[in-house]
Order: structure tokens, then sequence, then C-alpha cells
């Protein structure tokens, strides 16, 4: 919710990153210029300069520290990848090497995919990829997924190019049984490989693919931003072409994208949320059993545990709109994981002195009840 209002005024302060996308997508040059559209929930790019979808290359489009990647083939464009082993001494071994040693040795170890920037026929080599899943080398799930593959293809569920994607896939799960699963599909792909070289010296990058965005940029204040965005939410659109006015075009095409990833910075939130409830837990308790220690030392009618916990419980929606209206406020200064630390801290500090002065007013009440009585006693 914060960063949905903040974001505006976010992207309106990043003077080196919108410079940036205007040399992309509205420097004037017809020559250079990417014209971006989206239809039908895929990303559109007619990209001039073949340095775009170079991001494995040196010359790769950098400026002011921001790297683009444009490739807005399919996400299943398998990557020619290859596996090794490494060891926290920084020791680098190959998979093969790998697969000979020990159990426990094999522990010290952690597989890294190392991703080609090269694309794989996964019609080539099916002969060979077939021949290993039937293998005795091949695992015992993998083979079952490959047979279950081909009772698919053979009843007509599955099209030839699925089926290819299939084979290969259970190939690669069959061949690296431990390999670390890839970003973005079942199998190493070529766009993982380009997130992680495009972030690899930093991570200040316009990443544009067929059907998400990847931004991460920095304000003029020092104050980081990140966002996926997801096109499938945007409305068919033209954003820069010729002859059109492509600096707004182009800030309309980061802010709906940005637009759409509210759905899943919610599931993220949620989720952090989550993480958080045994600390509300524990304060909720902490809370509590202070208040009912001290309420029943000085005979409030609130001393006692049940009647503790109700009141100390009755705090959070005051709380909750305090901690809500905080978030909104610091996402404007801050970046987001610091801006939900703070809101956290702001929630548990404003409960606990919402408490506190429960307590001193339950105190002061008590004392004074005590004093009235003890007056009408003596003028008795």
């Amino acid at each position: 919710m914060g960063y949905t209002c903040s974001f505006g005024k976010h992207y309106g302060n990043s003077s080196q990153f919108r410079e940036f996308v205007y040399s992309v997508f509205a420097s004037g040059d017809k020559h250079k210029d990417i014209h971006i559209s989206v239809k039908d929930g895929k990303l559109n790019a007619d990209i001039p300069s073949a340095d775009y979808i170079t991001p494995y290359a040196e010359h790769g489009y950098n400026k002011n520290g921001y790297v683009l990647v444009v490739d807005t083939r399919p996400v299943n464009t398998f990557d020619d990848f290859y596996v090794t082993a490494e060891h926290p001494d920084g020791n680098i071994i190959s998979y093969e090497r790998y697969e000979e040693m020990s159990a426990d040795a094999k522990k010290s170890y952690s597989l890294k995919i190392n991703y080609s920037g090269n694309t794989v026929n996964v019609n080539e080599n099916r002969e060979a990829y077939t021949e290993f899943l039937s293998s005795e080398k091949c695992p015992a799930d993998a083979k079952t997924a490959y047979e279950e593959l081909n009772r698919d293809y053979d009843s007509g569920k599955l099209t030839d190019s699925e089926y290819a994607d299939g084979i290969y896939i259970q190939y690669v799960k069959g061949r690296y049984p431990e390999l670390p699963a890839d970003r973005f599909g079942d199998a190493p792909t070529v766009r993982a490989g380009e997130v992680e070289n495009a972030m690899k010296d930093g991570k200040k990058a316009l990443l544009l693919f067929d059907n998400i965005c990847i931004v991460t940029f920095c304000t003029d204040d020092g104050i980081w931003v990140d966002f996926d965005g997801y096109f499938r939410s945007v409305a068919d659109r033209v954003f820069t072409s010729d002859g059109g006015d492509n600096r707004a075009g182009a800030d309309d095409f980061i802010s709906e994208a940005f637009a759409t990833g509210g759905g899943a910075d919610f599931v993220i939130y949620f989720l952090n949320i989550l993480r958080m409830i045994p600390l509300f837990i524990m304060v909720y308790a902490i809370l509590s059993l202070a208040s009912f220690a001290v309420l029943k030392l000085c005979k409030s009618e609130y001393g006692t545990i049940v009647k503790s916990l109700k009141i100390v419980g009755s705090f959070l929606l005051f709380t909750a709109l305090l901690s809500f209206f905080m978030s909104i406020t610091v996402s404007f200064f801050t970046a987001r994981d610091l801006a939900f630390t703070i809101t956290i801290i702001t929630f548990n500090v404003i409960w606990g002195i919402r408490t506190l002065i429960m307590i001193v007013y339950e105190i002061i009440k008590s004392a004074s009840d005590r004093r009235n009585t003890t007056v009408e006693a003596e003028g008795n």
C-alpha cells in the first residue's frame, strides 16, 4: 500500500534512471529508440540495435550504471548450461568429479548453474535424452515422469513442442537431481542467466521479457526501489512509436508495469506478516502478563489474567491503524525492506505505550479509589 502511494514520488526523483529510460525509448534517434507495445499480455519490442539483446557481451547497453536487457523470447527458451560444484574455500570442480565423491564429501560442496547465454535445441539431442531416461542411471522419479509424458503424448494431450520440452526437462532433472531451481523454468533458462548476468555488478537494471519486466533503480536520495511487472495485467497499448510522445509513453510504461505488481507485493507483505506472528504473540503475552502483575498489585478491577488479555488485545485495532498510516508515511522516505522493519517496530512500540498508559491510569485510579474509600470511612 505504501509503495503504491509513493512510487510516483520515487520515480520522479530518480533523474539518472529516467535519463536512462529516455535514452532507450525516447532519445529521438529512430536508429536507436526501442518501440514497445503490449498486446494480449505480451511485450512487443522493435529493437533497432543488436547491442540491446546481447546481455552477455561486454558492449551490452549501459548508461548511468543501469543495465538494459530486452529478450521477448518465450520463458521456456532453455540455456545450454553446465554445472560445477563449489567449495567454501573457493575450490571449483566439474560435476563429473562431484558425482564420484562420497555422500559425506558432497556435503561440503554446493552446485552452481553456469549459464552460457546460448540456447538449447531440445529436438537436436532428443535421442540422447531419451536414452538416458530409459537407462538404469536415471533416477526413478524422472523415469516415472518420462513414462507419464509418453502416455500423455500418445493420447494427444501434448503437442510436439510440449513433448520435446518435457523430455528435456526430465532429462535435466534426472541427470542433475540436486541442481538448484531455476527462477523461471523447470530447467535452466536463458532468461535466468540474463538476470544473473545483469545483476552481477550491482542491481540497477531494466530487464524486459515477453511476459514480465524486472526493474531496480535508485532515487536521487539514495532510496532503492525494485519491482516485477506483469504484462498480463497491462491493457493493450502502444507506448512508444515513431512520432509519438515517447517520454510520456516511457513514463506510462514504467508506471503501469509497477502497478501490475501490487498483487504480488501484497502476497509478499502478507507472508512477512505471517513470519512476524510468533513475535506478536510473544509481545502480547509479555504486555498481558505485565498488566496482570501490576494491576493485581494495585487491586485494579482488571487485575485478572483474562481481563488483562482482553484489554491488551483491545488495543490492537488502534495500534494497527496508526502503524498502517506510519507505513504509508515512511514509504516516501525509505526503501521497502526498511519501511517494513520500521512499521513492525512502530506497531510493537505503540502497542507497548498504549498498554503502559492504561497501566498508569489504572494505578492512579486505584490509588484514588482507595483514598476516597478511606475518606468516606473516616467521615462515617
